[in-house]
């Protein structure tokens, strides 16, 4: 499915919600160059932009949310991955996942993304190009909903159209 972020707008034009009982959920996501952006206002590069949420979805608590940047990077522009862990609170800690500079012909960036319960607690993996697993532990085991909302910036809007395609595994 691919959804899109329209010039000016923080929110995609589509929001794609259920529950997962199952202890693992999947999803190859795929950021072609309508992601990549070079400037935003100062003092915005820093946000996240949002992809996708697993866990209790109103309010924001008990779950993780995960998104993408692009930053400068020793001189380069680099794509970001990282993750907030929602603890019975709207923030409870967040991090940087993978830092990936990709080849000057790039046409698009391929993410594996994944939950995973197991006992008391419950993982979240993400491998961007295949250059091996990055995960972060949630201390608890989280529900199974979950959200695809793909949401632009903190208080910077899109600079152009921005899509995002998501598959099932």
């Amino acid at each position: 499915m691919k959804w899109t972020i329209y010039k000016g707008l923080h929110s995609a034009n589509v929001l794609w919600r259920g529950y997962h009982a199952g202890n693992e959920l999947r999803r190859t996501v795929i950021f072609d160059r309508s992601c990549y952006y070079n400037t935003l206002p100062e003092g915005e590069e820093g946000d996240w932009n949002k992809v996708g949420y697993w866990g209790r979805i109103w309010p924001w608590w008990d779950g993780v949310n995960f998104g993408w940047r692009w930053v400068n990077l020793g001189g380069q522009r680099a794509f970001q991955m990282g993750w907030y862990i929602h603890d019975n609170s709207p923030q409870h800690e967040s991090g940087l996942m993978d830092s990936y500079v990709p080849p000057p012909d790039w046409k698009e960036i391929r993410a594996e993304t994944y939950i995973r319960k197991f006992g008391k607690d419950t993982a979240f993996v993400l491998n961007i190009e295949d250059r091996g697993m990055e995960t972060a532990l949630v201390p608890k085991r989280i529900d199974g909903n979950w959200l695809t909302a793909p949401f632009f910036g903190g208080q910077a809007v899109a600079p152009h159209v921005i899509q995002i395609k998501i598959e099932k595994q």
